[in-house]
């Protein structure tokens, strides 16, 4: 029984660039020496992460410098809850901590973030405690 030749035509084609993909993933791989792989790895930057610093992964300490800026409905304030203009918070040299209500949508976060306009600004969550110290008639609904 013969086959017929149009079936042997396309087999052969598919052995020929199999073989071909096959020398060129050799040629490759090497023409990657040793040395050059070596000069690429020692480019690679490490970064040793300390147990300390794993320990405090996600925690900021609190410097003097800092301001705290509290963010309740459309009212900016301090941690003493006296109003505080979104100029005065960009203006302010060190870094700003941007206390938000952890059910705010990620839109209005971000126009807080656009209209107050500090250069080192970390945004945060208020706590349980902040937030019913602001529900409170005299801690912030004004």
């Amino acid at each position: 029984m013969q086959m017929p030749t149009s079936e042997n035509a396309m087999t052969e084609i598919a052995l020929a660039l199999a073989m071909g993909f096959f020398s060129i993933m050799v040629l490759t791989l090497i023409s990657f020496d040793s040395r050059s792989m070596a000069a690429a790895e020692a480019s690679v930057p490490t970064v040793e992460v300390t147990a300390e610093a794993r320990n405090q992964a996600g925690s900021v300490t609190q410097s003097a410098d800092d301001l705290i800026v509290i963010a309740h409905g459309d009212q900016l304030m301090t941690p003493d809850m006296a109003d505080i203009a979104p100029a005065d918070i960009a203006a302010h040299p060190g870094r700003v901590f941007l206390a938000v209500d952890p059910s705010l949508p990620l839109a209005e976060v971000m126009s807080l973030r656009g209209r107050i306009g500090a250069a080192d600004l970390m945004i945060t969550e208020l706590d349980a405690a902040w937030q019913a110290r602001l529900q409170t008639p005299a801690g912030g609904e004004r």
